[in-house]
């Protein structure tokens, strides 16, 4: 029986290196099959001559394995190896054993562009307009609240209840004297109601920041190839087979994404590709026991949390075969039926194939926020830094233009004002200019 061995030494006895638990991935489909074929002989007591399985060509359909079979060079394959119809045409199928699966392995992308609704996210959009009209109803219950407790310009009677409001929903106090009931418990019930929507607020952000927000796709090509990330993969002869399958999803993304990527660039070892999947922004195909042991050994907890899986090849069960005509079939399907229903299979699987990293959510801490998410605050702030400038600029042009006369306050109105509180202190100190 033919093995397929891609990392074994020249100079290592192939039996011993079947035995060698110590790299247990590199080969792991043809270590799992020697040793239950191991099983099967010692179930019917006979010997087992095991060589290795010449490399398959780029380009050559039917592979050594498949050609020593149809040859009658073997009895059995040694390594487990897929369905397909065309198989079924020249041996038998006698028991599937070997689960397979190759996928391209990434790390959550991080977004890269300014999030703008990161502001308003917290809160739904029927609570922000409804806010905005509460503001507005605020404000104009104030402004009419001011007017009563004190006669005032209707144009700073309007300013003075929108730096109220505003200043209350930033949970800042005010300097003006309120000393009339209206004007008191409309400002009291403005700031009990900032008060709510702040807290809302920032206990949405917090859970957010302490939530999984690892965006994740369907397991498709296609939404892997929209990433636009860095592709490569491991060098496997059965790839063109995989790329080329029929179906839409595989189609649309060998045409429109893989074959755009330069020949040079497609292929790397597993050491590099896994490197630079750890380092984001790239997408690495290989086999999952392959990438599992790197990702295990070498990735952060929160890395690992991050790893998102897109298969290209399976998942699908592989089978041992044996030529048309053999006698062992009948032998070599009961022996492989009573080593699976005794554990032994599963046994040799868990043993070779390296298990999933698990993801511990538990010991993690919330996220830093990235720039892009704090953008939008202090691009607010620049812009409120850029209207001051501009009022600055238009203040001072009109004031040294003398286009507009400022007219000196009457006294009837600025004594009001005085009673009021409502005037600066410089302005108080001269009250004689006023008597």
């Amino acid at each position: 029986m033919f093995y397929k061995s891609l990392f074994k030494a020249a100079d290592v006895p192939l039996e011993q290196y079947y035995e060698d638990y110590e790299y247990a991935t590199r080969d792991s489909q043809s270590k799992f099959s020697y040793h239950v074929l191991s099983h099967l002989s010692d179930i019917y007591n006979f010997s087992l001559h095991s060589r290795e399985s010449p490399l398959w060509s780029k380009g050559d359909v039917v592979g050594p394995i498949e050609r020593a079979l149809t040859n009658r060079e073997i009895d059995i394959t040694g390594t487990p190896i897929s369905f397909n119809i065309r198989r079924l045409q020249v041996l038998k199928y006698v028991h599937q054993d070997w689960p397979f699966r190759s996928c391209f392995f990434f790390r959550n992308p991080e977004s890269a562009v300014i999030q703008v609704g990161e502001v308003l996210r917290p809160l739904a959009n029927e609570v922000w307009y409804l806010t905005s009209f509460s503001m507005l109803v605020s404000v104009a219950i104030v402004s009419m609240a001011l007017r009563h407790d004190c006669t005032q310009p209707g144009i700073t009677t309007l300013s003075n209840s929108l730096l109220i409001v505003l200043g209350a929903l930033s949970q800042q106090s005010s300097d003006l004297k309120m000393t009339k009931s209206p004007i008191r418990i409309a400002f009291l019930f403005v700031m009990i109601f900032s008060l709510l929507i702040y807290n809302y607020y920032s206990a949405s952000v917090v859970s957010v920041r302490l939530d999984d927000s690892t965006a994740r796709i369907n397991d498709s090509l296609v939404q892997l190839g929209k990433l636009n990330l860095r592709m490569a993969t491991e060098d496997m002869v059965y790839l063109g087979f995989f790329l080329k399958k029929a179906d839409w999803d595989t189609t649309t993304f060998y045409e429109n994404y893989w074959k755009k990527i330069p020949e040079s660039k497609q292929y790397l070892v597993p050491e590099v590709g896994m490197s630079l999947v750890r380092k984001g922004g790239f997408a690495y195909h290989t086999h999952v026991e392959i990438a599992y042991l790197y990702i295990d050994r070498f990735f952060e907890h929160r890395e690992i949390c991050e790893i998102i899986e897109v298969h290209l090849g399976g998942p699908l069960i592989t089978a041992f075969g044996v030529h048309l005509n053999s006698t062992f079939v009948d032998m070599a399907r009961v022996g492989l039926m009573r080593i699976a229903e005794t554990g032994l299979r599963i046994r040799q699987i868990h043993r070779w194939q390296y298990r999933k990293p698990l993801c511990r959510r538990e010991i993690l801490t919330a996220t830093s926020v990235t720039i892009y998410e704090f953008a939008p605050h202090i691009i607010l702030l620049l812009i409120g830094a850029a209207l001051s400038v501009i009022a600055l600029a238009a203040e001072i042009f009109i004031s040294t233009s003398g286009y507009i006369y400022i007219r000196s306050t009457s006294r009837t109105f600025v004594k009001k004002l005085l009673s009021c509180g409502q005037i600066p202190t410089q302005i108080r100190s001269e009250q004689s200019l006023y008597q």
